[in-house]
């Protein structure tokens, strides 16, 4: 097995601050291999302790590519920004032409860190694939599960979501005591269906959301149109193949656990699936901190805030989740901003922006009805959880 060496890579290459996979893809560089996922999949290829030094050797080599690309995005997106900033403040004179330039660039820059990013991976994949002794047909199988790993994601809007990695991530209570096997038995077909997809669809997805962009800063509508049309038709084939496995992990909660469990699953599926829609609201954060921190009377208040909405809030996002789905089988996603020129999509995203004004009224109801009884040193701290993210 190769766990202790390439676990020891994953301080190196993702330990320091900036160099999560996180901070990656929030850069728009991807795909990225994080040392667990390259770790099982050399165990799932039959490696052992023999390919540990070589195998740390890789990802020494890979981290360091990928800090190079990372640092190297940055640095040109900067000095595009600051050449903006100098024009747009008047500083230095440059022609239209020269402005459109680097606003395109600051759009188009990430496609070499992609050139990178991919050749990277395949390096990785092609060195253990050499060195393995399974058949080709078990190769195969093991890398486009590792694909599935590497291009699928615990949330994604655009239906790029691993449910195995939903029930790997901890023993939540709608799971929690079910036999890991029967798990994985109920979900096999799926990770089929998804280690098939998991790689063309995530490029694709990459590719159509910079030619959007691009398409937006030329002004191209009829073009944005039909990349939003493409969008969609990817987006239903994925979804089609998460809510079957949703519903086959369903059959097994509800033999064991019953329907309220599985309509929880249910919840975490379509929260993972609809991040904007589904994703906690600050309320959530702001309580989970006043239960930690707050006084009992304090944390039995904010309790009460939450469960007080819940109802509602809940009516509210699968109404949302009805009305993307109804837009994606016209072509269209209602919550991008494209929408807003599509005839056809109007009157559906009118219902959409009025749910999307509703629930944001409701969140920040319970936000204030959370916060109403601490101090403002309470608030301050609050404030200060909600601006780092956490």
């Amino acid at each position: 097995m190769l766990m202790g060496t390439i676990l020891a890579t994953a301080i190196i290459a993702y330990g320091a601050p900036g160099n999560t996979a996180v901070d990656y893809r929030l850069a728009g560089i991807e795909p990225v291999v994080t040392p667990p996922d390259f770790r099982l999949l050399m165990d799932e290829l039959g490696l052992t302790d023999q390919d540990a030094d070589t195998a740390s050797m890789l990802m020494d080599d890979y981290a360091d590519s990928m800090r190079s690309v990372l640092a190297e995005l940055g640095q040109q997106r900067a000095d595009d920004r600051q050449r903006l900033d100098l024009a747009i403040d008047g500083r230095i004179r440059i022609s239209p032409e020269e402005l459109r330039g680097i606003r395109l660039s600051l759009r188009t820059a990430v496609q070499a860190s992609w050139t990178v990013a991919d050749g990277k991976l395949a390096e990785l994949v092609e060195w253990a694939t050499l060195i393995s002794p399974l058949t080709p047909e078990a190769q195969h199988d093991a890398i486009a599960q590792f694909h599935r790993r590497v291009f699928l994601r615990e949330s994604s809007n655009d239906a790029l979501v691993d449910l195995a990695r939903l029930i790997e991530a901890g023993q939540t209570e709608e799971l929690d005591g079910l036999p890991p096997e029967q798990l994985d038995e109920a979900l096999q077909q799926w990770k089929i269906a998804a280690a098939h997809f998991a790689k063309e669809d995530a490029l694709a997805v990459r590719q159509r959301r910079l030619a959007d962009d691009v398409a937006s800063l030329r002004q191209q509508t009829s073009v944005r149109e039909q990349l939003g049309k493409q969008a969609a038709q990817g987006w239903l084939g994925r979804m089609r193949v998460h809510d079957a496995g949703m519903d086959a992990i369903a059959v097994v909660i509800v033999q064991t656990k019953g329907s309220e469990a599985a309509a929880t699953w249910r919840r975490r599926v379509r929260q993972a699936c609809f991040p904007d829609v589904s994703g906690n609201i600050d309320a959530e954060v702001a309580a989970r901190w006043v239960i930690a921190n707050g006084s009992e009377t304090q944390q039995h208040d904010a309790a009460r805030c939450l469960a007080q909405s819940q109802d509602s809030l809940e009516s509210l996002r699968v109404e949302a989740v009805r009305l993307l789905r109804e837009g994606r089988f016209i072509g269209v996603d209602l919550a991008h901003e494209a929408a807003a020129g599509i005839e056809k999509a109007s009157q559906l995203r009118m219902q959409y922006l009025r749910n999307s004004g509703e629930r944001s009224l409701l969140a920040q109801e319970v936000l204030d009805c959370v916060q109403r009884g601490l101090t403002e040193g309470q608030r301050a701290a609050i404030r200060r959880v909600l601006v780092a993210g956490q």
